[in-house]
């Protein structure tokens, strides 16, 4: 966990989410990875706490201190929640987007009512503020008010109150038993709550001539203690009669970003100087109790408090813009940021030694050209994020844009392609920087201040390879004993030139590269890296016999398990399947044909492709700009095809893809964030006996989902019969997993009751393993 507090309960999170983890996942099973950091709102219930981020939410049980988060998983509708509100009389959470967009969580169940957002209202729809009250919630919008009846679930009303009846913003709203008072952009404005038309604007008074400083800015109204509370310039004032108005607390210092009133107490966020994100991030929270005395909490590690909440014992939860969650007493603040990893950018995803690497540079897709990111990269494991970054690592200070993380042969040591900074090599405590002054790597041409480190990969024999973008040598490798060697391949011009990136190295230690909207480079450097008289290279583009691709904008490459090599472009997707023969007789892609009901087409040659990944049965995920597809082995077939419509994506932009061949594990990168999906196949097992693995067994009462056999011999022929030996079922593994529905061939539940699994052949005609199942019905 990353926070300071202990106050992760593993055993009710993992009794609650029982397919957190990758090895207990059942197939076709999402999840979703987001950051946590940034909190946006907050609203406490009498057992629980909400926190709203950029993303979405997670709720704190306050009794046992455990962290369950929410997602697209749990109904929430999209990213990005703006404001919560719990209204006590319902029981239930109000969540506001930042699209005006709005869900209800009650009774464990959240609904969404679009009505707001899909509404024909003319400019804006934001939402500002919501106020409880009764049954109903008030939601101050960039337009007017408007009344949502949570008890019968139907919006009731909206307030245009402006002049004439024209839409003005509406920053907060406060009621009593005889008036609704509007804070606005054109100050205070008030009504008669029996009035039965509310939506005519002439219903509405102007209070501006009655306010203590004309013509203030008025952005906080709350009705506390038998008084309406003001914040007016900056001063929270009180008043019985809005005639009257009494300062109550201010500090010039200061600005008061929220004002709220929670449980029996007004509580103010402020931030020092201004309340915008990029001012120097100090923080604090005021809190007002009944006899206008107050507390102020001042904290290290509390920066920018968005909204805030007393406890029953005088403590504070305080949702912070930089820092997630802060919990302050009198004598203490601990910090709260549930698991996740830091950024959503997802460049480039890497799966080695039990670890899911995630590098969070980017580029700019047209060009190559830098984004200037410092957000570094994410380690997960075992539920854990670790993150590293600008942030919070010195040694990462003003390195941008990181591309790709690569095992490297030395245990514990990885290589990490920084586009701009260099090679860095990481141990896990301490960075290692290779540029001109250590190395073969050079500068770009035309931009001497920087080494845009593009590609990496390892060949066989442990040579590192790295790309190294527009440089005059754009290709080196380091050699286990830690030589480097630049090489010279034919010049690619460009702006800049020799836009190498992506490396796939192929059956035959070829290096297949990228070259930005050029084509391929495929380079051998012959039966010795010192000897640079042997090397051969050559380029491929589209045009028949000049290697025949979709689009010379190449966009990614993967090797699949026959060697062949896969090519994504800005047209769809090309297949060499004679690697071997580049440099003697040539070799030519072939664009697979799809064809479904009668209707042909090359594969996706109306998409960007923008990553490929080969899973354990030589099936091809292929990530689009418009989605996720599943292609069968040759490409000819669709399998399954993803988007937000019909999945959690968080994106149809699909901007990179890593399998994890154990479990079946599809890590997928959008340009909004990342997921992964459990798939139904995996690398195929070594040809030895007592790998298989059966999930879940036994088979319990209620359970109605399929049952996953892993750790077979890859494709291997899978039979399954009761213990008189009648076949039940009876498939070919996708690599070493196969999946049972639990039912015969007649489409019969299996009964109580002990069943064997046979597996035998595939890829090794000696490969035999047995295991066993129990159901229980």
């Amino acid at each position: 966990m990353q926070y300071i507090r202990t106050i992760f309960s593993f055993l009710l999170l993992f009794s609650l989410f029982p397919t957190l983890y990758a090895q207990n996942k059942a197939i076709g099973q999402w999840s979703v990875y987001l950051p946590q950091t940034n909190a946006t709102s907050l609203a406490i219930t009498p057992n629980k706490l909400y926190v709203s981020t950029d993303y979405y939410l997670y709720e704190l049980n306050r009794a046992d201190n455990s962290v369950r988060p929410f997602s697209g998983l749990d109904g929430l509708s999209e990213l990005g929640v703006a404001h919560l509100a719990y209204n006590s009389n319902t029981e239930a959470l109000v969540i506001a987007y930042k699209s005006a967009n709005f869900d209800v969580l009650r009774n464990g169940k959240i609904t969404n009512y679009p009505d707001i957002l899909r509404s024909n209202i003319p400019g804006a729809k934001n939402i500002n503020h919501l106020l409880p009250h009764e049954n109903k919630v008030y939601i101050s919008c960039s337009f007017g008010i408007v009344v949502f009846n949570i008890a019968t679930g139907q919006f009731e009303d909206t307030y245009v109150i402006g002049p004439n009846g024209s839409n003005i913003r509406i920053f907060q709203t406060a009621i009593n038993d005889t008036y609704i008072v509007a804070a606005t952009e054109n100050g205070l404005y008030r009504a008669e709550l029996s009035n039965t038309n509310l939506a005519f604007f002439s219903n509405w008074q102007s209070l501006n001539n009655t306010l203590p400083i004309t013509g203030a800015d008025v952005k906080h109204i709350m009705h506390y203690q038998n008084k309406f509370y003001a914040v007016i310039a900056g001063t929270l004032y009180q008043t019985t009669n809005f005639v009257d108005w009494e300062p109550v607390y201010a500090d010039a210092a200061w600005c008061i970003k929220s004002a709220e009133v929670v449980g029996n107490k007004i509580v103010i966020c402020e931030w020092l100087n201004n309340c915008t994100n990029n001012a120097p991030a100090t923080g604090r929270v005021v809190v007002l109790n009944p006899d206008n005395t107050y507390a102020i909490f001042q904290k290290w590690n509390l920066y920018r408090p968005v909204k805030a909440a007393p406890d029953e014992w005088g403590n504070v939860w305080a949702a912070d813009a930089f820092r997630s969650l802060v919990f302050m007493g009198e004598n203490f603040s601990e910090q709260i940021i549930p698991e996740g990893p830091y950024a959503t950018n997802v460049f480039g995803i890497s799966v080695f030694d039990n670890k899911v690497w995630v590098a969070s540079g980017g580029i700019n897709y047209s060009n190559w050209n830098k984004q200037f990111l410092e957000l570094g990269f994410n380690v997960y494991q075992n539920g854990d994020w670790q993150s590293y970054g600008a942030h919070n690592t010195e040694q990462l200070n003003n390195v941008t844009d990181i591309l790709q993380i690569e095992k490297a042969t030395v245990p514990n040591k990885v290589f990490i392609a920084a586009y701009g900074s260099g090679l860095l090599e990481f141990d896990g405590a301490n960075f290692t920087r290779y540029d001109s002054l250590n190395s073969t790597l050079q500068t770009t041409i035309g931009d001497p201040n920087n080494y845009r480190i593009s590609g990496l990969a390892t060949d066989a024999a442990g040579n590192l390879w790295v790309t190294n973008y527009g440089a005059p040598k754009p290709l080196s490798v380091r050699t286990p004993q830690g030589q480097w060697r630049a090489f010279t391949p034919p010049f690619i011009p460009f702006d800049p030139p020799n836009p190498l990136h992506q490396i796939v190295i192929d059956d035959f230690n070829q290096k297949w590269i990228v070259a930005h909207k050029t084509g391929i480079m495929v380079y051998n450097h012959g039966a010795d890296i010192e000897n640079t008289a042997d090397d051969k290279a050559v380029l491929l583009k589209s045009g028949v016999g000049q290697g025949a691709l979709p689009s010379s904008e190449v966009t990614c490459l993967a090797k699949d398990n026959n060697g062949a090599i896969w090519v994504g472009t800005s047209k769809g997707i090309g297949v060499f399947y004679c690697p071997s023969l580049i440099f003697t007789t040539g070799c030519d892609a072939i664009r697979p044909f799809v064809n479904v009901t009668g209707f042909g087409a090359y594969l996706l040659e109306t998409e960007v492709v923008r990553a490929i990944v080969v899973d354990g049965a030589n099936r091809k995920w292929i990530g689009t700009e418009n989605g996720l597809w599943l292609m069968s082995a040759d490409g000819s077939a669709p399998v399954q095809y993803f988007t937000t419509s019909n999945s959690p994506l968080l994106s149809n932009f699909i901007t990179a893809l890593a399998l994890d061949g154990q479990t079946g594990e599809l890590y997928i990168g959008t340009d909004r964030g990342l997921v992964s999906y459990r798939t139904n196949a995996t690398d195929g097992a070594a040809a030895q006996t007592g790998n298989i693995s059966v999930f879940p067994n036994p088979v319990r009462p209620g359970y109605e989902g399929d049952i996953a056999v892993q750790g077979l011999g890859a494709n291997a022929n899978v039979k399954i019969t009761d213990i008189s030996g009648n076949l039940m079922f009876e498939a070919t593994a996708n690599g070493g997993t196969v999946i049972w529905n639990g039912q015969d061939y007649n489409g019969k539940k299996a009964a109580s009751g002990v069943y064997l699994i046979f597996a035998a052949g595939g890829n090794d005609v000696n490969y035999a393993d047995v295991a066993k199942l129990m159901i229980v019905r």
